[in-house]
Protein backbone atom coordinates (compact mmCIF):
# COMPACT_ATOMS: atom_id res chain seq x y z
CA UNK A 1 0.00 0.00 0.00
CA UNK A 2 1.27 3.67 -0.64
CA UNK A 3 -0.80 6.43 1.00
CA UNK A 4 -0.95 9.17 -1.30
CA UNK A 5 -2.92 12.76 -0.26
CA UNK A 6 -3.12 16.22 -2.22
CA UNK A 7 -3.63 19.41 -0.54
CA UNK A 8 -3.63 22.80 -2.38
CA UNK A 9 -3.05 26.45 -1.10
CA UNK A 10 -5.04 28.29 -1.12
CA UNK A 11 -6.89 24.77 0.24
CA UNK A 12 -9.54 22.73 -1.62
CA UNK A 13 -12.96 23.95 -1.70
CA UNK A 14 -12.10 27.84 -1.67
CA UNK A 15 -12.97 29.74 -4.55
CA UNK A 16 -9.91 30.91 -6.60
CA UNK A 17 -9.69 33.70 -9.03
CA UNK A 18 -9.09 34.24 -12.48
CA UNK A 19 -5.15 34.42 -12.87
CA UNK A 20 -4.25 33.73 -9.34
CA UNK A 21 -1.10 30.70 -8.52
CA UNK A 22 -2.60 27.91 -6.82
CA UNK A 23 0.42 25.43 -4.59
CA UNK A 24 -0.80 22.14 -5.38
CA UNK A 25 1.46 19.19 -2.66
CA UNK A 26 1.59 15.56 -3.23
CA UNK A 27 2.04 13.30 -0.42
CA UNK A 28 3.43 9.91 -0.21
CA UNK A 29 3.11 7.60 2.57
CA UNK A 30 4.56 3.82 2.66
CA UNK A 31 2.98 2.49 6.48
CA UNK A 32 4.91 -0.63 5.68
CA UNK A 33 5.83 -3.27 6.65
CA UNK A 34 7.80 -4.01 3.31
CA UNK A 35 8.91 -1.40 0.97
CA UNK A 36 8.01 -0.44 -2.44
CA UNK A 37 10.05 -0.01 -5.76
CA UNK A 38 10.03 1.90 -8.85
CA UNK A 39 7.24 4.56 -7.50
CA UNK A 40 5.98 6.87 -9.99
CA UNK A 41 4.16 9.93 -9.20
CA UNK A 42 2.11 11.53 -12.28
CA UNK A 43 -0.22 14.38 -11.99
CA UNK A 44 -2.78 15.60 -15.04
CA UNK A 45 -3.39 19.06 -14.98
CA UNK A 46 -6.95 20.21 -15.62
CA UNK A 47 -7.10 22.63 -18.61
CA UNK A 48 -8.08 25.61 -17.01
CA UNK A 49 -4.40 26.12 -15.47
CA UNK A 50 -1.33 27.81 -17.07
CA UNK A 51 1.71 28.65 -16.28
CA UNK A 52 2.81 24.90 -14.88
CA UNK A 53 5.80 24.91 -12.86
CA UNK A 54 6.36 21.33 -11.12
CA UNK A 55 9.39 21.41 -8.28
CA UNK A 56 11.39 18.23 -6.90
CA UNK A 57 12.64 17.63 -10.36
CA UNK A 58 9.27 17.05 -12.15
CA UNK A 59 8.95 17.81 -15.80
CA UNK A 60 5.87 19.31 -17.13
CA UNK A 61 4.50 17.84 -20.81
CA UNK A 62 2.51 20.43 -22.02
CA UNK A 63 0.89 18.27 -24.86
CA UNK A 64 -0.54 15.44 -22.59
CA UNK A 65 -0.45 18.26 -19.37
CA UNK A 66 0.98 15.84 -17.69
CA UNK A 67 3.60 16.08 -14.77
CA UNK A 68 5.76 13.48 -13.73
CA UNK A 69 8.36 13.09 -11.02
CA UNK A 70 11.73 11.36 -10.70
CA UNK A 71 11.37 7.56 -10.21
CA UNK A 72 11.52 6.58 -6.48
CA UNK A 73 13.76 3.87 -6.57
CA UNK A 74 12.88 2.30 -2.92
CA UNK A 75 10.32 3.92 -0.69
CA UNK A 76 10.89 1.75 2.69
CA UNK A 77 8.15 1.06 5.39
CA UNK A 78 7.54 4.39 7.63
CA UNK A 79 8.88 6.25 4.57
CA UNK A 80 7.23 9.83 3.73
CA UNK A 81 7.99 12.17 1.17
CA UNK A 82 6.35 15.06 -1.08
CA UNK A 83 6.47 17.11 -4.45
CA UNK A 84 4.95 20.19 -5.47
CA UNK A 85 3.98 22.31 -8.43
CA UNK A 86 2.35 25.87 -8.81
CA UNK A 87 -0.19 26.89 -11.75
CA UNK A 88 -1.85 29.91 -12.64
CA UNK A 89 -6.44 29.85 -13.40
CA UNK A 90 -6.37 30.57 -16.56
CA UNK A 91 -7.70 33.87 -16.83
CA UNK A 92 -10.05 33.41 -19.75
CA UNK A 93 -11.66 30.30 -17.66
CA UNK A 94 -15.87 30.33 -17.60
CA UNK A 95 -16.45 31.60 -14.26
CA UNK A 96 -17.98 29.57 -11.95
CA UNK A 97 -16.14 26.31 -13.85
CA UNK A 98 -14.12 24.00 -10.99
CA UNK A 99 -10.74 23.20 -10.94
CA UNK A 100 -10.29 19.72 -10.37
CA UNK A 101 -6.99 17.93 -9.76
CA UNK A 102 -5.76 14.54 -8.71
CA UNK A 103 -2.14 12.49 -8.76
CA UNK A 104 -1.25 8.96 -9.23
CA UNK A 105 0.82 6.71 -7.75
CA UNK A 106 2.16 3.21 -9.71
CA UNK A 107 4.35 0.56 -8.67
CA UNK A 108 5.21 -2.15 -9.95
CA UNK A 109 4.69 -3.92 -6.07
CA UNK A 110 1.01 -3.05 -6.56
CA UNK A 111 -2.00 -4.32 -8.93
CA UNK A 112 -3.32 -0.50 -9.03
CA UNK A 113 -2.28 2.61 -8.67
CA UNK A 114 -2.75 4.74 -5.73
CA UNK A 115 -4.81 7.87 -5.76
CA UNK A 116 -4.89 10.74 -3.88
CA UNK A 117 -8.20 12.89 -2.66
CA UNK A 118 -9.02 15.02 -5.59
CA UNK A 119 -8.54 18.90 -4.98
CA UNK A 120 -11.45 21.04 -6.05
CA UNK A 121 -11.06 25.13 -6.60
CA UNK A 122 -14.09 26.80 -7.63
CA UNK A 123 -12.88 29.87 -10.05
CA UNK A 124 -14.45 33.19 -9.72
CA UNK A 125 -13.99 35.85 -12.10
CA UNK A 126 -14.04 39.67 -10.66
CA UNK A 127 -13.49 43.04 -12.12
CA UNK A 128 -10.44 44.97 -11.23
CA UNK A 129 -11.89 48.40 -12.23
CA UNK A 130 -9.00 51.69 -12.78
CA UNK A 131 -10.20 55.08 -12.59
CA UNK A 132 -8.60 58.04 -14.04
CA UNK A 133 -9.46 61.73 -14.16
CA UNK A 134 -7.31 64.31 -16.47
CA UNK A 135 -8.03 68.05 -16.28
CA UNK A 136 -6.00 70.86 -17.31
CA UNK A 137 -2.86 71.94 -14.88
CA UNK A 138 -4.28 75.38 -14.40
CA UNK A 139 -7.79 77.04 -15.30
CA UNK A 140 -8.00 80.67 -14.87
CA UNK A 141 -11.03 82.34 -13.78
CA UNK A 142 -14.06 82.38 -16.32
CA UNK A 143 -12.75 79.62 -18.42
CA UNK A 144 -14.21 76.20 -19.28
CA UNK A 145 -12.29 73.52 -18.09
CA UNK A 146 -13.09 69.52 -19.48
CA UNK A 147 -12.47 66.82 -17.49
CA UNK A 148 -11.52 63.56 -18.81
CA UNK A 149 -12.81 60.36 -16.69
CA UNK A 150 -11.76 56.68 -17.70
CA UNK A 151 -12.73 53.63 -16.25
CA UNK A 152 -10.74 50.45 -17.08
CA UNK A 153 -11.74 47.00 -16.34
CA UNK A 154 -8.31 45.51 -15.46
CA UNK A 155 -9.69 42.24 -14.09
CA UNK A 156 -11.35 39.46 -15.92
CA UNK A 157 -15.33 39.71 -14.37
CA UNK A 158 -17.57 42.07 -15.84
CA UNK A 159 -18.75 44.83 -13.58
CA UNK A 160 -22.26 45.34 -13.25
CA UNK A 161 -24.00 48.32 -11.67
CA UNK A 162 -21.15 50.71 -11.19
CA UNK A 163 -21.47 54.17 -10.63
CA UNK A 164 -18.87 56.24 -11.10
CA UNK A 165 -19.05 60.08 -8.62
CA UNK A 166 -16.98 62.97 -9.27
CA UNK A 167 -17.70 65.71 -6.78
CA UNK A 168 -16.26 69.06 -8.47
CA UNK A 169 -14.17 71.61 -6.78
CA UNK A 170 -16.17 74.61 -4.51
CA UNK A 171 -14.22 76.85 -7.10
CA UNK A 172 -16.04 75.17 -10.23
CA UNK A 173 -19.68 75.25 -11.77
CA UNK A 174 -20.76 72.25 -13.99
CA UNK A 175 -21.67 74.04 -16.90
Amino acid sequence: VVVAAKEAEPPRGTTVIAGETILFTVSDYNPGPGSRTDVVITDVIDATLTDVVPMNGGVYDEVSRTIRWPTIAVLAGGESGHVQFTAVVEPLSPSEQVIYNQAVFTTPDLPTPAETNVTEHPILHTPDLAVAKACPPQILTGETATYTITVDNLGFGTAEGVILTDTLPAQVTYV
